[in-house]
């Protein structure tokens, strides 16, 4: 931090993490050189300062948890003095456990803010892969591919927060485990433990006899999304059997069947495919509901299993919902078919929710798997896509066996290639060993755990940080004292750190290490003499879930939705001309036709996902009909703005008026009717809602 003005100032500074994180340490580099390392404290004892002292330096840091809201905490950090044009550093050290989801390890932090004085983060990552893991496919930082080996550096940005993925690599044929045990007060012990299925690979009888790919060519793809699809297209039917007849279906607002139906696999009928997906226009809507029936009247005619893979960015309409879709496919099609999905992300972009994906029914429904891929992981994914979405059976029926019960996580199964790792409490003493049964394939099996060391360090942090909110029958007492025995910030204990070689803190340290940290006293600052208790205080937290959403809907989002008067624009743009000229002709033959037409679009990342027409014209009805179809045609015409890595989706009414003026037909601007006022949004016109 820099301070700016002509006076001695403290800086104030605030950060969340994911709630399941732990703030274990900070360090205190001042103007002058001096380095000072915090202790730990009682966070109560610093709302009661220390007598004035002669000669006495003030404290240089505090650093405490003052929020832990859903998956967030948010901590402060004061640091004292920061004298005018020199600069202090501080760094602080977490830990936090990275979830593995959808095939990668994943580590999302929420971002800083967007102060002007922020200063892009510095990453250095270090480390190895957890047990039963080999290496690493692939290691991506802020939307950047950094290779295949630790350690890794890599800058990311204060303003959209810190995202960390690494795919790992497991060549083993049996399941791999490891465990950590450390004792706790009152008989109880924690348990932190990793378990990894082994990668396995489809034997040639479960190989289909027709694959067909469908692709998602709405303008939300973007140029480079619509690369990307046709990359994994190729991977995908070269992967197919030789002896399986293939297809390819393109689908916006409406589903295309590209060439004659399902063909054989050769070079020849490949290259013709991809040629026709490149030639595809990127147009507005993403109709899954057509692409479903396309894909039942192409597979009809065919025999043998078959295998259909959809390539899309998951965005679409809001009505078209998880079971929706697979209600639209019929039982015929989901006993012959096996459906994958793939997600194609942009870099940085957070990773769909799995059960939002609108697809995700029917590939639950016919046994088959979802992935996410980002644009920049495309290349070089011939072999491994086929296996990502049609591994063989998964490792089934988990059990963990011990002497005692351990409170985490345990999955029931592990798909290939995938694993977790778990943190928990543990009723009774320490185990001495851990196992698991399970059936893979038709086989029961049994997997011991080898121990190791450094699984122990994180046990205590990754358990205290979520019981802030939580308790599990732990008392303050007993929270207290084991987040001093393992340093670790929580609602109870605080960080703080005193000038370097001063006296009276030796002395006040010294006093708290005999009596008991409650007994420690803070000498603030005199910037904060004005500052009453009340502003020191933690604030209450609120159950929630324990870790940070790693997986962000496609179905809604808080940021980035367009604005009114852009909408507005749109609309004038390209929908009441149209619609104007459309009227205009009708009137010729259907001179009687009044009303009101409101179109509703729903506006996401570049495209109209949909667009519907409410109400009706009275008079001619088959003129009337053409009118509305004109309407809902300009309506899909709409160049939306592109707005790259957001999911938000904006929902427009506008209302239409179809009048006779000065003899004329006109379509005016419309007001909405009682019953659609909202009383939230009241402005007549135009009414969006995110």
């Amino acid at each position: 931090s820099v301070a700016a003005g002509k006076r001695t100032a403290e800086a104030v500074y605030t950060f969340k993490l994911p709630s399941d994180a732990a703030v274990t340490g900070l360090r205190v580099t001042l103007a002058s050189g001096k380095t000072t390392t915090a202790r730990l404290v009682d966070s109560s004892s610093v709302l009661e300062p220390a007598p004035e002292t002669k000669g006495a330096k003030p404290d240089v840091a505090l650093l405490r948890l003052i929020r832990v809201d859903g998956w967030e905490s948010t901590y402060e950090l004061r640091v004292f003095p920061v004298k005018a044009g020199r600069t202090v550093t501080w760094t602080y050290t977490w830990v936090a456990p990275l979830a593995y989801l959808d095939g990668r390890m994943i580590l999302r932090v929420p971002a800083r803010g967007k102060h002007d004085n922020l200063v892009s983060e510095q990453v250095f990552v270090s480390g190895r892969a957890a047990g039963g893991f080999d290496g690493f496919e692939r290691i991506v930082g802020a939307g950047r591919a950094l290779g295949t080996k630790l350690p890794v550096r890599f800058t990311a940005s204060a303003s959209t927060g810190l995202a960390l993925e690494l795919v790992p690599r497991s060549k083993g044929k049996k399941p791999r485990m490891e465990m950590a045990a450390v004792a706790l007060p009152k008989g109880r012990s924690a348990v932190a433990y990793s378990l990894v299925s082994p990668h396995r690979v489809l034997s040639p009888k479960d190989h289909p006899t027709q694959v067909l790919v469908v692709v998602d060519t709405s303008r939300s793809m973007g140029h480079a999304g619509h690369k990307a699809a046709v990359k994994l297209t190729k991977a995908l039917l070269e992967d197919a059997p030789s002896s399986a007849r293939i297809g390819l279906i393109s689908f916006d607002r409406e589903a295309r069947l590209l060439g004659k139906g399902l063909i054989i696999n050769d070079k020849s009928s490949r290259k013709g495919l991809l040629a026709g997906l490149r030639r595809q226009r990127q147009g507005n809507g993403s109709d899954l509901a057509a692409t479903v029936q396309l894909i039942d009247k192409t597979l009809a005619g065919g025999r043998g299993p078959a295998r259909v893979v959809i390539i899309s960015d998951s965005l679409t309409p809001l009505a078209q919902t998880p079971a929706s879709t697979a209600s639209l496919a019929s039982g015929r099609l989901l006993s012959r078919a096996h459906f994958g999905h793939v997600t194609l992300v942009p870099g940085g972009a957070p990773l769909p929710k799995p059960e939002t994906v609108a697809a995700s029914g029917l590939v639950h429904g016919s046994l088959g798997r979802m992935t996410a891929i980002r644009h920049l992981e495309v290349e070089g994914r011939k072999g491994e896509l086929w296996n990502e979405l049609w591994a063989p059976p998964p490792l089934r029926d988990l059990e963990l066996a011990g002497e005692g019960k351990l409170l985490a996580e345990q999955p029931n199964k592990l798909a290939s290639g995938s694993g977790v790792f778990a943190v928990g409490f543990y009723r009774g003493k320490p185990p001495r060993s851990m196992s698991a049964t399970g059936v893979l394939g038709e086989q029961e099996i049994k997997i011991k755990a080898t121990r190791r060391a450094e699984l122990g360090k994180v046990i205590m942090p990754l358990l205290l940080a979520p019981i802030q909110v939580l308790p599990d029958g732990f008392d303050d007492l007993s929270l207290r004292l084991l987040a001093e025995k393992h340093r670790v910030v929580t609602r109870q204990t605080a960080l703080w750190a005193p000038y370097p070689g001063d006296k009276f803190a030796r002395a006040r340290l010294k006093m708290a290490n005999k009596f008991g940290t409650q007994q420690f006293r803070r000498l603030p600052p005199p910037v904060e003499q004005g500052e009453t208790h009340r502003s020191y205080r933690f604030v209450n937290p609120r159950p929630g879930p324990s870790a940070p959403p790693l997986y962000k809907s496609t179905r809604q989002s808080p940021v980035g939705s367009l604005d009114k008067s852009i909408i507005r624009r749109l609309m004038r743009t390209y929908v009441v001309p149209k619609v104007h000229g459309c009227y205009r002709r009708a009137l010729l033959p259907a001179k009687d036709l009044r009303g009101q037409l409101t179109v509703v679009v729903e506006l996401a990342r570049g495209e109209v996902q949909s667009a519907r027409i409410k109400g009706s014209l009275g008079g001619n009805s088959d003129w009337a009909a053409r009118v509305e179809q004109c309407a809902l045609d300009a309506a899909y015409s709409i160049r939306v703005p592109i707005t790259i890595g957001s999911s938000a989706v904006s929902l427009a009414r506008y209302p239409l008026n179809f009048k006779i003026v000065d003899s004329r037909g006109r379509v005016i601007e419309g007001k909405r009717t009682e019953k659609d006022v909202d009383a939230d949004n009241p402005i007549d016109g135009i009414d969006v809602e995110d």
